[in-house]
């Protein structure tokens, strides 16, 4: 990972706000993994933030997955990877902020985030359209014997339409 940390962008959310995008940021060439720095601007207290959705966008999706991004004055670092680099590395930083943020929110109190990027390497699962592929081995599990038990099977018959089911069951 580089240590050297890229301003994405500083986002005020406001009650209209579901999922926004903070800004655009490019990863280095073979890149799996991209780290967020994101903190709060906004004060802290006298109320705990909630958490919002944090994800990279590209034209193909959330190749990265998503993450829960709880909202830090100290600021804390998520990461965002799958294991495989993303087809395309440009991409949008999101964050949706939740329901309870937003109830704050519109009661005059902002949300003011800051975020910050840096792209690296974390995984060993090959390249996207490479021909390297990780296959864990799984000992096959034998099958399990049922045992018999007599009588078990329902009898069922058909009139008018409707199925009768008759159950025999013997109690021990």
């Amino acid at each position: 990972m580089s240590t050297n940390w890229s301003e994405v962008g500083t986002k005020t959310f406001t009650p209209s706000d579901f999922s926004e995008v903070v800004g655009s940021f490019s990863m280095g060439e073979g890149h799996d993994t991209l780290w967020t720095r994101m903190t709060l601007i906004s004060p802290a207290t006298p109320w705990p933030w909630s958490y919002g959705i944090l994800g990279y966008k590209t034209d193909a999706g959330f190749e990265l997955g998503s993450v829960k991004a709880y909202a830090e004055v100290e600021s804390e670092v998520f990461r965002l990877g799958v294991g495989r680099p993303p087809l395309l590395r440009t991409g949008l930083l999101t964050f949706a902020p939740r329901g309870f943020n937003l109830g704050w929110i519109k009661k005059g109190n902002p949300l003011t985030l800051r975020f910050e990027c840096a792209s690296g390497v974390t995984s060993g699962g090959g390249q996207v359209g490479g021909s390297t592929l990780f296959v864990p081995y799984v000992e096959e599990i034998p099958p399990v014997e049922e045992p018999e038990l007599p009588n078990s099977q329902p009898d069922f018959f058909i009139e008018d339409g409707l199925a009768y089911i008759l159950f025999n069951w013997f109690l021990k």
